[in-house]
């Protein structure tokens, strides 16, 4: 982080959470300043007044202004800027570093440009990688196997989601705002499969406890239908228990979809046969020897 010192006489600065409570010395918070200095706000924007102007907490009849920066404070009082909020935030209590995952993505070979942020989809909180192609080679399905190698699964976006124009705001940032959120649902020509095979309804009923649905389709990905690492985690959890099948997470990244993951799991079982029927041909043939 960057030391940015402390307040001046006649300003404050405060670092408050997410409750506006003060932060201790090495948590993380939101910078507010407010004192004397203080705008009365943006003219003719009562929607950027109302949620970047917020009452003072300390004194009722003053106002903060909300920053978006984020900061921690040292055992001196001396605030460290650290990054924008948007770039570094906490979900399902696991630190997210927003530049970290847009880095990794960008160097993948047919990326472009990207933005990672986080959307609330149906009240809970999701990563969402919007990609800028670079040509037409760009194979988006591929992009969590390719990343898995370099960022920890409770990094991995849920969704990528290929962008041919970034929207831009007058002052020529971009806008994530203007950025189009996901859908679960499918074309209306799209036929949905339900599970039919031994193997995809035992993996359809874990699927349905975890995410809460009543009905599944086998092509449907599991975080596009509200999954998440701690989930997909429990998943792998439950299939060694109860069915005995041995899956880790970088494959659920691979294979989101009950399809994909009934052909890994039938892929192993196959290698197992092959593995058993080997190692008893191997027995007899010494036997026989001996």
């Amino acid at each position: 982080g960057i030391p940015i010192g402390k307040a001046m006489p006649g300003s404050e600065i405060f670092i408050f959470d997410e409750n506006m409570e003060a932060i201790g010395p090495g948590e993380m918070g939101e910078i507010y300043i407010g004192g004397q200095q203080l705008s009365a706000g943006y003219l003719m924007r009562p929607d950027l007044n109302d949620e970047l102007f917020v009452t003072h907490p300390l004194k009722s009849n003053e106002k903060l202004f909300k920053t978006g920066d984020k900061a921690t404070i040292n055992e001196e009082g001396t605030a460290i800027y650290l990054d924008r909020c948007e770039n570094l935030m906490s979900i399902d209590n696991v630190a997210i570093d927003f530049n970290r995952i847009e880095w990794e993505i960008s160097k993948i070979e047919g990326v472009k440009q990207c933005a990672v942020i986080c959307k609330d989809i149906k009240g809970k909180k999701r990563l969402i990688a919007y990609i800028l192609p670079d040509g037409d080679g760009l194979d988006i399905e591929s992009l969590p196997q390719k990343l898995s190698e370099y960022l920890p699964l409770e990094c991995m976006p849920q969704k990528f989601i290929a962008i041919m124009e970034w929207p831009y705001t007058s002052h020529g940032k971009l806008n994530k705002h203007a950025l189009p959120i996901p859908s679960c649902n499918r074309h209306k020509s799209y036929l949905k499969r339900a599970p039919s095979t031994k193997l995809e309804k035992e993996l359809a009923q874990i699927w349905t406890q975890l995410l809460n649905v009543e009905s599944l389709d086998i092509d449907s990905g599991f975080f596009e239908l509200g999954g998440n690492h701690l989930l997909a985690d429990q998943m792998v959890r439950l299939l060694l228990l109860k069915h005995n099948y041995k899956l880790d997470l970088s494959t659920v990244y691979r294979c989101p979809s009950i399809s994909c993951l009934c052909t890994e799991i039938e892929k192993q079982e196959q290698a197992q046969r092959i593995s058993s029927e080997f190692n008893l041909y191997n027995q007899q043939a010494s036997e026989l020897n001996a």
